[in-house]
């Protein structure tokens, strides 16, 4: 297993109750283009599986579709959906409750973890076992939240308000604690969220800045990506922005945590269906630019197996670019190959969009206020997990009064946690 030192760092100075001084960097190095150059595509597949952990099915599914491996597609949407109830699961099954010191439903979830894992594992996938698992996902689901997966969906902004104000389910007792512990500005919250459309309607754009544009500081689209010359959310936020109760909730202004941790809920429950399992549609698919002669852009959903010729981005390469709508958000890969071999390779991943330094956290953490250190230092790491980096974070603040350093031991619980993940994918491959 190949394995390189990535981690997030949000530092900042805290001038009671505010942070002024804010900076997110994100330490993780470009290092695609130099471990899958000159490899096959093949090999370049596996080498990504190698390297991604808790999010390897988006990542294949993702690397398939842009080297042109194109057998199996079906089985590969299918395993990123699975792939994303199951971490839509750990994070607020597991983790949140953890975080809050409330227990967690661990092992009700290592049962379905293990049902999963089987179907991943799987060559193909039967109605019948997905049958099941959608049967066993609802019951869990409605064991953690009180209410249904149907009954989730239904609820407008006062049902949801009465069922987090009053159901003593595990999960509505967490968004109290969320409520409760992160304090945010009495002003009207801000999201800039990653159309839906996007690859659609901008893949020309996204394509060319992944190719030959530049990020904030210096740094490369995929470290800083910008869209239209701005930081955009991406992740379950994004993909509910149509849904209803999102919609009221932004409209009056609710607690911006509740807001996304709810809509990971409400993604996750549109996802407990067998057919959203077994035909996946908009989880995965090709970009098409126009070759000499086309008229229009154009992307499909994973059908399109044209190669991609922009001469002026890098001449006599063919370039194809792949999306995947994965657990986190939009991630895009970008593959050149010629006679062969992979000549070139880009990853821009939707950790990149969330943590930019001008980005959603950075909104979201600048408009928290706390009357002590410890309460904002916990509101940050609450609002990191919300939008579910894929590597490891610290917490570093610096208080303005006495210049004493208060440095959380979250990276270490979240490494932990990853090796954790690890180990048990490990023990799902065996």
């Amino acid at each position: 297993m190949i394995k390189l030192e990535n981690k997030i760092v949000i530092s900042g100075t805290y001038c009671a109750p505010e942070i002024t001084d804010l900076t997110i960097d994100i330490q993780r190095p470009q290092w695609s283009q130099r471990l899958l150059v000159s490899c096959s595509p093949e090999d370049a597949v596996s080498r990504l599986e190698q390297l991604y952990v808790v999010c390897r099915q988006s990542q294949k599914t993702a690397a398939m579709l842009a080297l042109g491996i194109e057998q199996q597609t079906v089985l590969a949407r299918q395993r990123v959906v699975l792939e994303t109830i199951e971490q839509l699961l750990w994070r607020m099954a597991i983790d949140l409750p953890h975080f809050l010191a409330l227990g967690s439903g661990a092992e009700p979830f290592s049962l379905i973890r293990r049902y999963i894992s089987c179907q991943l594992a799987a060559e193909e996938m039967s109605w019948n076992r997905c049958n099941e698992l959608v049967q066993t996902l609802a019951a869990f689901f409605k064991l953690m939240l009180g209410c249904s997966v149907c009954e989730l969906l239904c609820f407008d902004r006062d049902q949801f308000n009465r069922w987090l104000n009053q159901s003593q389910a595990m999960l509505a007792v967490c968004l109290r604690q969320v409520k409760a512990v992160a304090y945010a500005k009495q002003t009207k919250a801000s999201y800039r969220l990653m159309p839906t459309n996007v690859v659609e309607a901008q893949g020309e754009q996204l394509l060319h800045s992944i190719l030959t544009g530049t990020g904030g500081a210096d740094r490369s689209f995929c470290q800083q990506p910008l869209l239209k010359g701005k930081p955009i959310e991406t992740g379950p936020l994004a993909y509910m922005q149509q849904q209803p109760l999102i919609q009221q909730m932004i409209e009056f202004n609710d607690h911006p945590l509740v807001v996304r941790y709810s809509a990971r809920l409400l993604y996750l429950a549109t996802l407990i269906d067998s057919q959203r399992i077994m035909e996946p549609q908009g989880i995965a698919g090709v970009y098409s630019a126009p070759c000499s002669g086309a008229e229009t852009d154009r992307a499909v959903n994973g059908t399109d197996s044209t190669s991609i010729k922009k001469d002026s981005l890098t001449a006599g390469q063919h370039y194809r670019m792949s999306w995947v709508n994965s657990v986190r958000g939009l991630l895009l890969h970008v593959a050149a190959v010629k006679n062969g071999s992979v000549v070139d390779y880009r990853i821009c991943a939707p950790t990149e969009w969330n943590f930019h330094p001008e980005g959603a956290l950075s909104q979201l953490v600048t408009g928290l206020t706390g009357a002590k250190v410890v309460t904002l230092k916990s509101a940050i790491e609450l609002s990191a997990l919300a939008f579910d980096p894929c590597v490891p974070f610290a917490v570093d603040l610096v208080e303005a009064e006495n210049e004493g350093r208060l440095t959380n031991d979250f990276i270490r619980r979240n490494t932990e946690k990853t090796v954790s993940q690890e180990k048990m994918n490990e023990d799902s491959d065996a």
